[in-house]
């Protein structure tokens, strides 16, 4: 709801606006996350898995990186954040040629707050994708709109001032400028290295921003749960083929079907969703859920119907 790519006033993604009007990418508008907190979203994005899950499916589960790697690809995983605050050490190391994390680009990296991602993007990412052998797969995780937001963007990069607070909207919308930035700069050297490579970009969560009393990303609000997801295409990709899709009810998790399926990768257990390569996503019930093993016992989901409507639920 704060970027300007999805219709927000302010001229918060130029860049990635650019893109789009250029049918460079696509911007999935109905599209959600799989819970409200990173360490119950990011791993079942890299698994294809969708909550609750009570019983640990996902420590069983091949992430994408590790499929990549039995496929013969190069793998990194690069990070502005300390992963070893969620385990995410555990969970993604595993199959990963490069594992990189935020300490190593700041000394001051916590829970709350990880590495500058531009300069993850000029000390890590940019470097990776231009030295690393084909084929690879590459994942980025970026310290991205998090609160407190006013250290999320240096000076020199703030664009709506004042910034009334360090959790402000003009704070949070700064933020957006930085994420803007490096998403595209991304994009520009992996269509400099391969001009046929796929890239995708989602978020873990969103953050309320006091719509009924809420702030950061506590429960289920609409801007915690909704999703920006995009799809960066390669040269020789018609846009027209994906145009209709935008529209399409999808999750963050269907991420990992659709990457196996570019693999060439069939997956060795079932994946809750869907692979855009097979087919438009028809209308379906999405799951965002905080029961998981990789975050405290919050019994809580929340159910997207087919027709929009929304069901909380406490377990």
């Amino acid at each position: 709801s704060h970027m300007s790519l999805y219709g927000y006033s302010r001229d918060t993604s130029p860049r990635l606006r650019a893109l789009a009007d250029g049918h460079e990418l696509v911007a999935f508008r109905d599209a959600t996350v799989m819970g409200p907190n990173t360490r119950t979203s990011v791993p079942y994005i890299l698994t294809g898995l969708e909550g609750p899950d009570a019983g640990g499916r996902i420590f069983r589960a091949p992430t994408v990186i590790e499929y990549a790697k039995a496929r013969g690809y190069h793998t990194a995983f690069i990070s502005a954040q300390e992963e070893s605050w969620g385990n995410f050490d555990v969970l993604f190391r595993e199959g990963a040629d490069t594992f990189r994390t935020g300490i190593e680009f700041a000394a001051d990296v916590d829970v709350m707050r990880g590495a500058d991602d531009l300069v993850v993007l000029e000390r890590g990412v940019l470097p990776a994708l231009r030295s690393i052998p084909e084929p690879f797969f590459v994942v980025l995780h970026m310290n991205g709109s998090h609160a407190p937001y006013a250290s999320h963007s240096t000076a020199s990069r703030k664009v709506f001032l004042p910034e009334d607070g360090v959790n402000s909207v003009n704070a949070y919308d700064n933020t957006v400028r930085v994420t803007d930035e490096y998403v595209a700069r991304v994009f520009e050297a992996l269509r400099a290295r391969d001009p046929e490579a796929w890239m995708f970009f989602t978020s873990d969560h969103g953050q309320p921003l006091g719509e009924g009393g809420a702030f950061f990303n506590h429960g289920y609000q609409s801007n915690v749960v909704r999703d920006p997801l995009l799809l960066f295409l390669p040269r020789s990709e018609a846009f027209a083929r994906w145009a209709p899709m935008q529209d399409a009810q999808v999750a963050a998790c269907d991420l990992a079907p659709t990457i196996l399926h570019l693999m060439n990768a069939a997956p060795v257990a079932p994946m809750d969703c869907d692979d855009w390569m097979v087919a438009p996503p028809p209308p379906r019930v999405r799951v965002v859920s905080a029961y998981t093993p990789t975050y405290v016992d919050e019994p809580t989901l929340l159910v997207v119907l087919p027709n929009g409507q929304r069901e909380l639920f406490d377990l």
